[in-house]
């Protein structure tokens, strides 16, 4: 995890908001100097406390950590691939058409 990618994401967010980082701690029962230290990627931050800034800010616990988690491509595609390895030969066409479709109109955003 980019605890600095988190934490700069959390400070856009509030200042679009128009929260002061005590205003923001005071919402999320969290000292400013911990919410400071927060934004700078100083400081680790509990679930509990991730969840309370996220509802302050009325925003999705996903949103904020959208370019902070570490991915791992290659990870991914090896999950992919033991996943296929469950399904018939049939189910397998259907999840293809499945990715397909979904990289058709989510990822390229086409519209019909």
């Amino acid at each position: 995890m980019d605890y600095r990618k988190l934490g700069l994401r959390i400070r856009e967010t509030r200042v679009l908001n128009k929260y002061t980082q005590e205003e923001l701690a005071e919402l999320c029962e969290i000292s400013p100097t911990f919410l400071s230290a927060i934004e700078r990627g100083n400081k680790k931050l509990s679930v509990e406390t991730l969840v309370r800034i996220s509802s302050a800010l009325e925003i999705s616990v996903d949103r904020l950590l959208i370019d902070s988690i570490n991915y791992n491509v290659e990870d991914n595609i090896q999950d992919m691939v033991n996943l296929s390895k469950m399904l018939s030969t049939s189910e397998l066409k259907m999840a293809t058409e499945l990715l397909s479709l979904f990289i058709k109109y989510h990822v390229n955003g086409i519209k019909e």
